[in-house]
């Protein structure tokens, strides 16, 4: 098979026409299956690499980027996989913190489409899903460059993601969970916990969050069948000293670290909660057996190095402030609303606030919004939708919260309007929520640019 691309508009004008389910690959119902048969058909490039994989509800993006910051801080040069994109695709596949180079992307996607041809030989019918392009084309290039640690995020729950394909991990990672996706993932707390606990492996270790009891006791039923070490991070281990409308300085004490004081560069309350796991993590992988060599020459003492990198951690769309006064944060689902109340309210009290919302339709809209008008930060509410078919209507979602006794709302048509309105004097700050889709294409409301769609 020839190279269907020659250039990253080809490329990207294909992955567009991709659907974000592969519902005609006959026989290949789930991520995972498809996904092992093209790392068959490509030589399982995963074999070769040090993988820290990541699941969860809320947070885990901001996990794998920390654990990304971190590994680089410490000397190492780090595969990060994660999703969605907010403005370019490439931000998918990053190499020490730097974006796949537009060639190196157009070349290894085509050797995938020539691996998907190869097993459509073998299954007629077989198509891979958009996310599977990204993530195989992920690991080639992780393997390609001999990166010394590999970072995956699961792109929907766990057990069925494409990323369970690689059954070679060195650590797992489970983030708070929360109702999501419950057509899909279920709809409690435990049936959800099982699918993401589907990432533990076979004696390697699992570092979890106790934030939900349920949840706690799923995590550990797995992890006992499968003869991993469970290390379960307390989150009353860290203790916020300071917040401001900039940065959030804490202390993380517990059985790894005594004291020791970090400050994230930018006001969220539940990134110190992120970072606190991901340096556990770190501790757990330093003394991990299939880590060993690595661990020892590049984390052993580089503390102080990992936490000035912390301060200059940049994670898109979590409490980022884009302007003066403005923030973006892609909280989508109650759980992380309530995370981005505690967050605002923690230096946003008393002030006149205006919040910009949009959110997808397949989410829970009531609840989120019954979060946010229950918090009563917010004078003016702003509604809008993002582009795509995934966006609830902007009048329905004003409605709703008209329901819950929302006063000043108003509905603009575009991202763009709505944002312009949002920032109109007089405010203290401006928050906008409730989707990354809608934090992708708030990015992207300057002259000269066009909003992008982006899938999961």
């Amino acid at each position: 098979m020839q190279n269907r691309f020659s250039n990253i508009k080809e490329a990207e004008e294909f992955l567009a026409s991709v659907p974000q389910f592969a519902g005609g690959s006959t026989g290949f119902s789930c991520g995972s299956e498809r996904a092992r048969l093209l790392l068959e058909q490509t030589g399982h490039p995963e074999k070769e690499l040090k993988i820290i994989h990541v699941a969860g509800s809320n947070g885990k993006g901001s996990v794998c980027a920390l654990l990304d910051t971190a590994l680089r801080s410490a000397g190492l040069r780090t595969g990060f996989f994660s999703s969605p994109h907010l403005k370019d695709i490439r931000e998918r596949i990053r190499l020490s913190g730097e974006l796949i180079p537009e060639d190196d992307f157009v070349n290894i996607l085509n050797e995938v489409l020539r691996a998907e041809e190869a097993v459509r030989l073998k299954f007629p019918g077989f198509c891979a899903a958009y996310f599977e392009y990204f993530f195989i084309a992920a690991l080639l290039y992780f393997n390609e460059q001999k990166a010394d640690a590999v970072i995956l995020e699961t792109g929907l729950g766990g057990r069925l993601d494409a990323t369970n394909a690689c059954d070679n991990p060195v650590l797992s990672i489970i983030t708070p969970v929360s109702l999501e996706h419950t057509q899909v993932l279920g709809d409690t707390i435990d049936q959800i916990a099982a699918e993401k606990a589907g990432i533990i492996k076979y004696g390697v270790p699992v570092v979890v969050m106790d934030t939900d009891k349920e949840a706690l006791k799923v995590f550990r039923t797995y992890a006992d069948k499968a003869e991993s070490r469970l290390v379960i991070f307390e989150e009353n281990s860290v203790s916020v000293n300071k917040i401001t409308d900039a940065n959030v300085d804490f202390s993380l004490h517990n059985s790894y670290y005594r004291n020791v004081t970090v400050t994230l560069p930018m006001p969220a309350l539940y990134e110190a909660k992120n970072a606190g796991l991901a340096l556990t993590a770190l501790a757990v992988l330093a003394e991990t057996e299939s880590f060993k060599g690595i661990s020892a020459a590049c984390l052993a003492g580089k503390l102080p190095e990992i936490i000035s990198g912390f301060a200059s951690f940049e994670w898109p769309g979590r409490m980022q402030c884009i302007q003066t006064g403005v923030y973006v944060d892609g909280a989508h689902n109650p759980a992380g609303i309530r995370a981005f109340i505690e967050s605002t309210a923690a230096f946003a009290t008393g002030k006149k606030n205006v919040l910009l919302f949009a959110v997808s339709d397949d989410k829970d809209k009531s609840g989120m919004i019954r979060e946010l008008c229950g918090s009563g930060l917010f004078s003016d509410i702003v509604v809008t939708a993002f582009s795509g078919a995934r966006s609830a209507q902007a009048d329905e979602t004003a409605r709703l919260f008209r329901d819950f006794g929302a006063a000043g709302v108003s509905v603009y048509g575009t991202v763009t309007e709505a944002y312009e309105k949002a920032c109109e004097p007089p405010h203290d700050y401006v928050f906008c929520a409730g989707s990354l889709y809608l934090a992708g294409e708030i990015k992207c409301v300057k002259p000269g640019t066009v909003p992008l769609c982006q899938k999961g």
